[in-house]
């Protein structure tokens, strides 16, 4: 997991392409860019979803496979529970369609992120990751997501 400020991006120029070009793409967007899936290249897609942060995200820790999340709050903040999924207990089983696995019963060794006011969060297939939490206060926030395939290389 990887948490760091968008001014920063040139930094992972040369880590890897396809993230730097993620991070390039939300240095960029209207912050009222609509709601929906871009896609920005073959490997990389863009999506700007808005919702309600919670006290209690119910689902549990998502991780994926095939993809890697870059998390970019464009409206307001958000709190996300991370965890490497190496000892949890699976919730839901993995599904290709949604590329996702849920678990539940984090390790000690996780922790909580604060997303928005220009930072971002990068999520490996390690990484179980509850999104939806509120700061302060339940809020409606504007989120972008770019999946990164990293089956595509």
């Amino acid at each position: 997991m990887i948490l760091d400020q968008l001014e920063n991006l040139e930094t992972y120029k040369n880590l890897s392409p396809d993230i730097y070009e993620g991070l390039k793409y939300l240095s960029q967007v209207d912050p009222d860019i609509p709601l929906g899936s871009y896609r920005i290249n073959d490997r990389l897609v863009a999506n700007v979803m808005e919702y309600m942060t919670v006290e209690e995200f119910k689902l549990g820790y998502e991780a994926h496979q095939k993809n890697l999340d870059i998390q970019y709050v464009v409206r307001g903040h958000e709190r996300i529970k991370w965890s490497p999924i190496k000892g949890m207990a699976v919730k839901t089983p993995y599904n290709e369609q949604t590329d996702a696995t849920f678990y539940e019963n984090p390790t000690p060794y996780g922790g909580e992120i604060i997303i928005g006011n220009g930072n971002f969060s990068i999520m490996f297939p390690q990484d179980g990751h509850a999104c939806q939490y509120y700061v302060d206060k339940c809020e409606l926030i504007k989120k972008i997501v770019v999946k990164v395939n990293i089956e595509k290389r």
